[in-house]
């Protein structure tokens, strides 16, 4: 008996002991990070103005690169505390070792954990084995989630995030709220980097967001073409939602035809696409069927038209069907004749249903691409025409 009152005793006291002796032993004071909103990368070059002399052994050698950070930071002052956007650069090897000598001149640690987006600048995509280098250090660091915007910036990322914006303080944020304007006007391809890295992984090309500095605006526009990791041109904002359309990955946005001097917008709500091969010989010929759904949203106070005239409505259609076939028509023949780079998705169908023929074409597809004849078939429908009298 006594034997088993003194197991109890033992038990309750290293159940006790157990209980004083846990506790955090990894613990991280959130005032002692700096939860990074944004990073830009550039390459940077011997000698390059305002970098630090410090750097100069590491900007002797081949691949030397600039990544700028961007966070919040509380500022203590008289009265209530506010928030203040501070950016900091560093230079380095790669993208790890600028992060690496950032914490010697700084007082919090570097937490990539809340990351919304990534700037990259120019010359580093025009750079294959530094773009490949970002591309790693991107997909291999555990606390950058693959659902963050990424974007190509024409001229330098440091640039774009030294932008201040009217309407909100926080840069980092804003970039990544303007990237979720994309899915308003469909002017850039709706990506995050998990897509553009599966879609690099495939075909080693990439359609990807393009964004423009202006002097105290930032802009999401447009896109970057890369083939084999290489930047080979840009695509405007009407040939990017053309490319999207093609790509079956838009369905909402905006066409104007004129009626006589009046500029009607169409609104598409509903489209479909649809690719068919056609061999002929030695001769590949595509034909691309376009299905469009939408409304017209403004036209004119008492037209002299009758909205709900079939023959007016015909011919509306009609100009919409030429207005998106030669818009369409022109991106294509763009990415074939100047950027000879098929991400269009050419290929990924043939692959898929007409695997014979791809094991065929596989080698000398980069030849083949530019030489495809393409049939751009468009059939648009006005659903409804709005409020009338």
């Amino acid at each position: 008996m006594f034997k088993r009152t003194l197991k109890k005793i033992t038990l309750i006291y290293i159940i006790l002991i157990t209980l004083f002796l846990t506790g955090c032993w990894d613990k991280q004071e959130i005032d002692d990070r700096a939860f990074i909103l944004a990073m830009g990368i550039d390459h940077v070059t011997p000698g390059h103005e305002g970098e630090r002399e410090e750097m100069e052994e590491i900007l002797t050698r081949k691949n030397h690169y600039r990544v700028t950070y961007v966070f919040p930071k509380q500022m203590m002052g008289v009265g209530e505390a506010e928030m203040t956007n501070v950016q900091i650069s560093s230079v380095g090897e790669n993208v790890y070792m600028t992060e690496r000598q950032l914490t010697t001149r700084m007082d919090s640690e570097l937490f990539l954990g809340h990351l919304k987006s990534v700037v990259v600048g120019e010359e580093v995509v025009n750079n294959p084995k530094m773009f490949r280098e970002v591309l790693d250090a991107l997909e291999k660091d555990p606390f950058i989630t693959r659902k963050i915007s990424f974007a190509i910036v024409e001229g330098e990322a440091k640039e774009a995030l030294e932008v201040e914006p009217k309407l909100e303080p926080m840069t980092g944020q804003f970039i990544a709220d303007l990237f979720r304007g994309r899915e308003r006007t469909q002017r850039a391809p709706i990506k995050d980097l998990n897509e553009i890295l599966i879609e690099l992984h495939s075909n080693k090309t990439a359609v990807i967001p393009r964004m423009v500095v202006a002097e105290e605006e930032l802009k999401v526009g447009g896109s970057a073409i890369i083939n084999d990791y290489r930047l080979v041109g840009w695509l405007g904002e009407i040939e990017t939602i053309m490319l999207m359309l093609v790509r079956g990955q838009t369905t909402i946005f905006n066409v104007t035809v004129e009626d006589g001097d009046v500029v009607i917008p169409y609104q598409i709500t509903e489209a479909e696409r649809k690719f068919t091969l056609v061999e002929s010989g030695d001769q590949l010929k595509m034909r691309v069927e376009i299905d469009l759904e939408g409304d017209i949203i403004q036209h004119y106070f008492n037209p002299e038209n009758d909205m709900l005239d079939p023959v007016f409505l015909q011919q509306l259609q009609s100009k919409i069907n030429q207005k998106v076939h030669d818009k369409v028509a022109y991106t294509i023949k763009e990415l074939q004749e100047k950027h000879r780079t098929d991400v269009v998705g050419f290929n990924d169908y043939v692959r898929k249903h007409h695997s014979k023929l791809w094991k065929k074409v596989e080698g000398d597809w980069a030849d083949i691409f530019p030489t495809i004849e393409v049939e751009v078939v468009v059939d648009a429908k006005v659903r409804r025409v709005g409020l009338s009298k």
